[in-house]
């Protein structure tokens, strides 16, 4: 499935409490997205907008790119072309300056 140009895995939760949660604790920026099917929309995070925008993937804080869930991120996105790796003060600095 693609959402604004992102291609996206879905992953059925239970409940709509278990959904946030699980999206707050994504070690990856680009992979903070959600699907209410009640109001069929997508909930987009802040850290996944940031990425959207600025095409910079970053990771939560005290993750690094060894940890398994980073790598297969990385290969699917990185190193196709089609996003960069980056701190996410350097993707909202991006995004700032091209607001200016």
């Amino acid at each position: 499935m693609i959402v604004d140009g992102v291609p996206v895995q879905l992953i059925q939760m239970e409940s709509i409490d278990d959904v946030s949660t699980v999206e707050e604790q994504m070690d990856v920026s680009i992979c903070k997205i959600s699907y209410d099917p009640m109001q069929d929309e997508y909930h987009k995070h802040l850290d996944f907008k940031v990425t959207d925008k600025s095409k910079i993937i970053f990771l939560k804080e005290g993750y690094d790119l060894n940890c398994p869930h980073a790598q297969k991120i990385k290969k699917r996105f990185v190193d196709e072309g089609r996003y960069r790796l980056g701190t996410k003060d350097f993707a909202i600095d991006c995004v700032l300056r091209a607001l200016e």
